[in-house]
């Protein structure tokens, strides 16, 4: 998954799914990206 990802991600940051999210929202802070479209898995929403 990491290789869909890249093309979407901006420099100096990380990108993150909503599961991930869910589990570090209260350590750190994260802007939400919207949806992307991810080859082989669709559409994943990102932050």
């Amino acid at each position: 998954m990491l290789v869909g990802w890249s093309t979407h991600g901006l420099p100096d940051h990380i990108q993150v799914s909503d599961s991930t999210y869910a589990i570090l929202k209260n350590k750190y802070n994260f802007t939400d990206r919207g949806k992307i479209a991810i080859k082989g898995k669709g559409e994943m929403q990102t932050f």
